[in-house]
Parts: structure tokens; C-alpha cells; sequence
């Protein structure tokens, strides 16, 4: 019997734009989701490689090449494509953990040939007996940041069954069939004309966003990361004081966002672009696949306004803004040719990073969500202990180390000054840190040079490259 040719699939909307962006910067391995998950306690590695390339095999979108087909881009699901998982065995390196982190960095630094393939690697890290290092990379094209999450799930339940003799069964999760036909119906949908219609609207009210960096330049293939944590006292002081302005915590960061954002560049309307994991329906929310999509929210500061008419507007745009997800930016710009709607990023990752490996104690840590263009703030709401993780990444072209740092501490300032501040407090009088800034000069009027087609896809301006300086007397700490 002869072999079937592999099966192949066009890109969905989320795909093309991610095809885009790496087209134009080849060689940016930027362009990926990676994370590992941290395992403390006994791990049988052969039960685990067999979970995980049982995960592959069952996934569509794990499994693909890409090619070009008289102008077209198809996505190739082949089975050879996946290997054995290799296992790095560090257990005998003088420091371990610091081993791992340079393997990490230099398995980051390999872009993808989205054309060969394959688009997705998983490595396992043994750092010691009882502590092990799953690792997952993927390209932006086959899998966000929600999908990610989904296959440590996978990977997870296959090994545990294995563990026990049971079977394992994959669903429906890797099927590029059953996405491909729930994003066309939603394309032939009144739904997807009304979100059109409305963000085409919004779309020309929205001020060109302003960056702390000036004018947008191309991502980078890295990106600069400092950390923070809002501890779990001051956290539940927010969650409190959200529920209390009738908002949630997701509206309350967003506000924190956009006033830090315009006391730096004395915007008092000032865009940030928010991730949305556009996942609308029961196929979207169990799928492994890119459908993840961002879009600009304006925060406005009005003179004399309080602390809780900002929230509760933030929180009602918010609730626009995710009724209407599905629209993608990158439509968006074409639609309004001549505009921008880049802007720094607010990720709020409202799950609990773990999962369970037997006996096993397992924590997920990410590793990068896409590449940075300009800076990013990304916030895990640890459902733990309550606490929240702040990661800021920069663009190490666009912010120095010490700039980098001092985005960190001005946005946690803003934090700390609103969880200790009343509801009818006005938010020009909250008491922030001193912030000094170096902004490149702009000519009021002249609009910036639009980004065309997609996050991450700048054109390069000259002399955009000037970096920011908060406080240049204050070190860079938390």
C-alpha cells in the first residue's frame, strides 16, 4: 500500500498574520511561545517521552511545515516530522540550574524554517534526581500562549495514565479540520460583521498611540526581563477595592496601565494594547492552536476624575473590548490604512501556572510569549496564594537595563498607590514615584509612520532608537 500525502490545510486569520511577521524578519526567533515546567520528585523519563510524543501525534498543528502553493501559504501536517524527545542530562554540572538557563537561552536563540519544520521542540532537562525540567517551544503560528497550557494539560493527563496503566484518549484538541470550519462559520457570520463594524468605529476615535521609546522600529530577536511581585496583602487591597468601584481586577490593571503609561508621556488618553485569547466558543477553548489577537483600549485621565470613574469606565471598555475579540488587529490597520494602533502591551494571565506529574510537584515558568516591539507588561494572577507576578519584557534596542527596571518599579508604584487609596481619590492626586523622562521629539500634528499588516512587523525609522530614562538618580528595584 502506498502512503497518503501528508493532508493540508490553508491558515486561519491568526496564522497569516504570524506568517507576515516572521517573512519579514527571517532570521527573529522571536516569534515563539516557550515555557518549561519545573518538576520536583520522582519522574520516570521514558513514561514521559512516551506522553509527550503521544501529545504530538494526536495534535494537527504541532505536526506541520508550511508551503507555498501558486501564491498561497498551506500548512502540511506531517508525522514525520516528529522525533524522540531528547533528554539533557546535567545532573553532574557544577551548578545545575545555571546549566539549564544556558541551554535555554541558546535553544531560544534558533529561529524556526517554518517551511521544513518542524515548528514545535520539546526537551527534557535533569538537573537532579529528583528535579527535572520539561521544556516546550513553539512558533507563534501554531500555538499562543492559552494553547500552550493546553498541551502541559496533555502532556500531563498522557503521562499520568501511564503511570497507572490506564488509557489515554486525545479529543478533539489538535483537529486543524474543526478550527479551520468554526473560524469560517464565524467569518460568515452576523457576529463577524457587528465586531467588524464596531472596531472599524473605534477604530478611527482611537489616538495615535505614544511610546515612552518614540516611533515604532522592528521586534527584536530578545527581549529585556526584570520581575516583580505585588505581594498577597496588597493584591487582595486591589481585588477589594475593584470590587468595591463595581470593576474587576483585569479593569483595575488596565487602569494602573494607562495611568502609568500617561504620566510618563503626559498622554492623558493613553492606548495600550491588550491580548485577548479570542476563544469564544467550546472548539476555541480546548483547541491547540494560534488564535490568540490584541487590540488597543484607550485609558482617558480627565482633570479632577477619581479613582473609581476611572475604574468603572475602564471596566465597561474592557467588557466592550472582549465582547467584540474576535476582529483581528491586523484586519483592523488594513481596514484603516494611515492609522496606528501599536501600543505596549498588558497581558493579564488570570490561571494558575501548575500542573500535576504524578507524585510529582509541577510549576509552569514562561519563557517568552512572542517577540517584544516595544515593551510589554505581563501579569500572572497566582490563584495560589493570591500574590500577583509581574513580568515586564523591553525591547533591548529601545530600553536600556536601567530604563527596563524603572518601567517595572513605575508601574508597581502605581499599583501600591491605588491599593492604598479610597475610591473618590482623584487620581492626579495619587501619590506616585517621581518619574523623569527623556522622550525623543515628536513635531505636534505629524502622525507617526503606520505599522503595516501586524504586531511585530514594524518598518525600522531612523533614529528611533532613543532610550528612556525614568529616574536616572533611582536604582532599578523592587
Amino acid at each position: 500500500m502506498s502512503t497518503p500525502p501528508p493532508a493540508s490545510f490553508p491558515l486561519s486569520a491568526a496564522q497569516a498574520g504570524e506568517w507576515f511577521c516572521q517573512q519579514r524578519q527571517p532570521d527573529n526567533p522571536g516569534f515563539c511561545v516557550a515555557q518549561y515546567v519545573d518538576i520536583t520528585g520522582p519522574v520516570d523519563v521514558e513514561l514521559l517521552r512516551a506522553a509527550v510524543d503521544r501529545v504530538l501525534r494526536a495534535t494537527d498543528s504541532l505536526m506541520v511545515r508550511f508551503t507555498m502553493d501558486g501564491g498561497r501559504v498551506l500548512q502540511v501536517v506531517d508525522p514525520s516530522l516528529v522525533g524522540p524527545m531528547p533528554v539533557v542530562d546535567l545532573r553532574t554540572a557544577a551548578e545545575p540550574e545555571a546549566a539549564a538557563h544556558r541551554w535555554l537561552a541558546a535553544a531560544l536563540a534558533r529561529p524556526y524554517d517554518l517551511l521544513t519544520g518542524p515548528v514545535c521542540s520539546f526537551a527534557l532537562l535533569r538537573l537532579a534526581e529528583q528535579r527535572t525540567w520539561l521544556y516546550l517551544r513553539a512558533h507563534h503560528i501554531v500555538v499562543d500562549g492559552f494553547a500552550g497550557a493546553v498541551v502541559v494539560r496533555l502532556v500531563a493527563e498522557s503521562y499520568r495514565a501511564a503511570l497507572t496503566g490506564a488509557d489515554w484518549q486525545p479529543g478533539e484538541q489538535g483537529s486543524l479540520t474543526r478550527m479551520l470550519a468554526e473560524e469560517a462559520a464565524y467569518r460568515a457570520s452576523p457576529r463577524y460583521a457587528l465586531d467588524r463594524a464596531h472596531h472599524l468605529a473605534m477604530g478611527r476615535a482611537t489616538p495615535e498611540p505614544v511610546s515612552p521609546a518614540g516611533p515604532p522600529t522592528p521586534a527584536a530577536a530578545t527581549f529585556r526581563r526584570v520581575t516583580g511581585v505585588v505581594p498577597v496583602a496588597r493584591a487582595a487591597r486591589l481585588r477589594s477595592l475593584a470590587r468595591q468601584c463595581r470593576a474587576g481586577l483585569p479593569a483595575l490593571l488596565m487602569a494602573a496601565m494607562g495611568v502609568h503609561l500617561g504620566r510618563i508621556t503626559g498622554e492623558r488618553a493613553a492606548v495600550i494594547s491588550v491580548p485577548l485569547a479570542a476563544r469564544t466558543g467550546a472548539v476555541g477553548r480546548d483547541t491547540v492552536t494560534m488564535m490568540a489577537n490584541e487590540l488597543p483600549l484607550t485609558v482617558r485621565t480627565v482633570p479632577g476624575g477619581t479613582l473609581v470613574e476611572l475604574l468603572r469606565e475602564t471596566a465597561a471598555n474592557g467588557r466592550i473590548l472582549v465582547r467584540h475579540q474576535r476582529f483581528r488587529w491586523d484586519e483592523l490597520q488594513r481596514a484603516l490604512p494611515g492609522r496606528r494602533f501599536d501600543a505596549p502591551h498588558l497581558n493579564i494571565m488570570a490561571f494558575t501556572p501548575t500542573a500535576g506529574f504524578g507524585a510529582a510537584t509541577a510549576t509552569v515558568h514562561n519563557l517568552s510569549n512572542g517577540a517584544v516591539e516595544d515593551y510589554s507588561v505581563l501579569v500572572y494572577d497566582n490563584a495560589v496564594d493570591g500574590s500577583l507576578q509581574v513580568h515586564v519584557n523591553a525591547n533591548p534596542d529601545r530600553y536600556s537595563p536601567r530604563a527596563t527596571g524603572d518601567l517595572r518599579t513605575g508601574f508597581l508604584g502605581v499599583l501600591t498607590a491605588i491599593a492604598g487609596a479610597a475610591p473618590e481619590t482623584v487620581v492626579d492626586e495619587l501619590d506616585l514615584p517621581t518619574m523623569r523622562t527623556r522622550l525623543p521629539v515628536r513635531t505636534p500634528g505629524v502622525a507617526s509612520e503606520p505599522r503595516p499588516g501586524h504586531p511585530g512587523c514594524a518598518q525600522a525609522l531612523p533614529g528611533a532608537s532613543a532610550l528612556l530614562t525614568l529616574d536616572p538618580d533611582r536604582p532599578a528595584t523592587e
